[in-house]
């Protein structure tokens, strides 16, 4: 694995998965707090930080650090027990660091409270090493070893010897060509994996010519097996519209799946069943009922009676709040303004009047030539009710209602998997991406500093720019239109024109530049606390499961603290040299205990 040079063919599946887990995700590990049912079905919180301390401790060790569980947010903090330490690094390096030096890593990740934890969490960060918890090793390794045995393959043989013994297992003709035969297993493999409903058919080819029609059906005497029949299939008419919302469909294949469906659900191991999106979180309401016909079939297979026949009952009707009308133009106006935006003096053309050119990135003196996707919500503010998702690219649910093929299944992925700003058509960017919301925030701190007493009308002149330290902070007119400013504007106005200068002075209290005091002032703790009022630290709710959804969370002012703290800190340690006057010398033991 090119990502992880320690992981070799001679290394064990339990140890890929603790090198992968602590070189990728350790810290988001450390950082949850998961709600879990135990044995008797209650709800327990199981963290991973505490219980990786608690190990620490029953080793007959101390730990460098204490853990704070804040139950309600679901959150936690970290903090050196040394205070010398406090401002040095970030206590969970400093708890990963120690559990390292004492060789704890592996029994912490492989614990059974922690390993579902541990896979669930490198999985929500893109990497699936294929491996079986359970098993403690590779899914495919498993797969082949049941394969082998279920043969009775010999062990000692190569690929293209196991092929020819297959061959004569199942007896094929030897006239036909190898991809003949292999089809041919591939076939006695599905039937295979029916187990205890072999009786059950097949569908081994969808959508097949009214010719190919016509020649099964003359064969019909030499291949009895074989039946020709008409199925509904699953047919989106808009094609690409609210693709990501209604989601799509495959054959059941991942282990939790088969768990899910086959063996609790009693579903054939053929079913096709929901992915993603409405249609995985809908799978029973919208599936209906199989139907069932019991026959007498004389000795050519032919049906010569019909014993018992129950008519299939189809699923139940779903209706969205979503308007099919504003999703088709959310996502051709997405569209449309992505390719203008990257054309660079585009224009975004619209029916209702207010177009808007496009410039260019002045940096880089270039179109936005990497505005390839991008994303448009529409919700009805009074009740909550979300009325159009729109993600761009999308694609074509159609392709997976009997089966994608690898050519259409390969398409959907980008050329460089590890280009982050490549358009990805199966990525719902709506759900899955925390963004930083940008000007639209003005609204929570005009909400933070109205509860704390401002007057709407209170005006504040825009003096255009702010100084801290030997940083200028201007307002996006003083930049626009070289020291331009609003005036005097009160807080209804600076939301209009969305006024920083404004927003600047609500939190120095005053306005900076002419001392004047406005009466009210707003800290971060009143943003964030207003914040998780409104229910930004939490999920939508929407009704998806997978992908699953992002929330970026309310930021934490005494861990901003400390994580600042902790960067400037190593960058002083690091760079000290450079700030220590030229006539004055140290040495290194000098300078650490100093420190």
């Amino acid at each position: 694995m090119k990502d992880f040079n320690t992981i070799t063919f001679d290394t064990k599946a339990k140890d890929d998965f603790v090198t992968i887990v602590t070189s990728t995700s350790l810290k988001d590990l450390l950082e949850k707090v998961v709600d879990q049912e135990d044995e008797k079905g209650n709800l327990i919180k199981v963290v991973p930080g505490k219980l990786l301390i608690e190990e620490i401790e029953q080793k007959g060790l101390s730990s460098p650090v204490d853990i704070e569980i804040n139950e309600e947010n679901n959150t936690v903090l970290y903090v050196h027990k040394d205070k010398k330490l406090s401002s040095k690094e970030n206590p969970v390096d400093t708890l990963i660091d120690f559990a390292k030096e004492k060789d704890l890593l592996k029994d912490f990740i492989t614990d059974d409270r922690i390993k579902g934890i541990a896979q669930e969490t490198i999985l929500e960060n893109g990497i699936n090493p294929k491996i079986s918890i359970s098993k403690w090793e590779y899914v495919s390794l498993v797969n082949k070893k049941e394969w082998f045995d279920k043969y009775k393959v010999p062990k000692d043989k190569n690929a293209e010897e196991t092929f020819l013994y297959l061959k004569e297992f199942f007896e094929i003709d030897e006239d036909l060509s190898k991809y003949e035969a292999r089809t041919i297993m591939s076939l006695y493999d599905q039937l295979d994996k029916q187990g205890h409903r072999a009786y059950q058919p097949i569908n081994i080819a969808y959508g097949i010519r009214d010719s190919t029609v016509a020649k099964i059906e003359e064969g019909m005497m030499e291949v009895p097996g074989i039946q020709v029949s008409i199925e509904p299939v699953r047919y989106y008419p808009q094609g690409e519209l609210a693709a990501h919302l209604l989601g799509y469909l495959g054959k059941i294949s991942q282990p939790s799946e088969i768990e899910k469906y086959v063996n609790e659900k009693k579903y054939s191991p053929n079913d096709i069943i929901g992915k993603t999106g409405i249609e995985e979180k809908f799978e029973d309401e919208l599936r209906g009922t199989s139907g069932v016909k019991r026959v007498e079939v004389d000795v050519y297979g032919n049906t010569t009676n019909v014993i018992e026949e129950e008519q299939a009952v189809p699923g139940n009707n779903l209706y969205l709040t979503i308007d099919s009308k504003l999703q088709k133009v959310a996502e051709d106006s997405l569209k449309h303004a992505l390719e203008e935006i990257q054309k660079g003096g585009g224009e975004f053309k619209s029916q209702w009047g207010g177009n808007y050119k496009f410039g260019i990135n002045k940096k880089k003196g270039r179109p936005y030539i990497n505005a390839t996707s991008g994303s448009v919500v529409a919700i009805d503010v009074k009740t909550g009710e979300l009325l159009a998702l729109a993600n761009y690219p999308a694609y074509d649910p159609n392709l997976f209602s009997t089966g994608i093929s690898n050519t259409d299944w390969v398409s959907l992925f980008p050329e460089n998997e590890e280009d982050p700003l490549a358009p990805r058509p199966l990525y719902n960017i709506a759900i899955q991406t925390a963004i930083q919301p940008g000007s639209t925030f003005k609204m929570v701190t005009a909400l933070a500093a109205l509860e704390k007493g401002l007057s709407p009308d209170k005006t504040i002149r825009d003096m255009g720019y702010v100084d801290i330290g030997t940083e200028r902070f201007g307002c996006w007119i003083w930049h626009s239109h070289r020291g331009g400013t609003h005036g005097s504007v009160n807080l209804y106005e600076a939301l209009r024109d969305s006024c920083n200068y404004y927003f600047y002075s609500l939190a120095f209290g005053k306005n900076p530049r002419t001392g004047e005091a406005i009466g009210v002032k707003i800290d971060i703790e009143d943003i964030a606390n207003m914040s998780k009022q409104l229910g930004l630290n939490d999920k939508t709710g929407i009704e998806i499961d997978i992908p699953n959804e992002v929330a970026g969370g309310v930021p934490d002012p005494q861990r901003k603290m400390m994580i600042t703290k902790s960067m400037l800190k190593r960058y002083l340690n690091n760079n000290i040299r450079s700030y220590i006057k030229e006539d004055v010398k140290l040495k290194d033991e000098e300078i650490a205990e100093k420190n």
